[in-house]
């Protein structure tokens, strides 16, 4: 049986990997992370990972956390295995995800306007930032990016109505905001029956 002393002498000769993250912290949701565990030269090692208390599990040298959630937020540690010899752990490795800011579309004057009217649609961030925000309407881009937050719709038509969406993006972390949700825009005609009535055409 191969013991400790057979590899490096002694318990403190033992390898302790080094582990980073890439990039640092803090992350935001939907960003994806890379953690490597660098054993240095050394090879044949099992990589065994472990987050928080949590009970050790197998993977590669590079973990990729695709997508990642506010439950991927934590401390990290990897330790490398060779034939039932363990090295120490490693340093910790500390991510910090954040929720992606969310945008929320505010309509002036209202949802549901009249032909020939001015609508205008606010795109709120509530994250500060240097944010140039782009419009939607029913998942196509309406506008080229910009700084101002408002879309204005001068004399609206039929053609207008639809969902609108917006969303944010800048130079520094977090580089581009959540899609808002969308609100829709009805447009209608007055038509004189005796007394005001509005028909509602269909959306686009």
């Amino acid at each position: 049986m191969v013991t400790e002393e057979g590899y490096y002498g002694n318990k403190q000769d033992k390898p302790k990997p080094s582990l980073t993250v890439n990039p640092q912290s803090p992350v935001f949701t939907g960003d994806t992370v890379t953690l490597s565990c660098d054993v240095g030269q050394l090879t044949g090692w099992t990589i065994h990972w472990r987050k928080d208390s949590n009970p050790e599990y197998t993977d590669t040298a590079f973990k990729t956390i695709k997508s990642v959630s506010v439950s991927d937020g934590g401390n990290y540690w990897c330790r490398a295995e060779r034939e039932n010899y363990y090295s120490e752990f490693s340093n910790a490795a500390e991510i910090t995800v954040e929720v992606r800011p969310k945008p929320v579309v505010d309509v002036h004057p209202d949802r549901s306007v009249f032909r020939g009217e001015t609508v205008t649609l606010t795109c709120h961030i509530q994250e500060t930032g240097d944010w140039r925000y782009s419009w939607y309407k029913g998942g196509n881009q309406v506008n080229s990016a910009g700084q101002t937050q408002k879309y204005i719709i001068s004399s609206v038509d039929w053609s207008h109505s639809g969902v609108y969406s917006c969303r944010g993006t800048q130079s520094e972390a977090p580089t581009y905001s959540q899609m808002s949700d969308g609100v829709t825009l009805t447009v209608s005609i007055l038509r004189w029956t005796g007394h005001d009535q509005s028909v509602s055409q269909p959306s686009a």
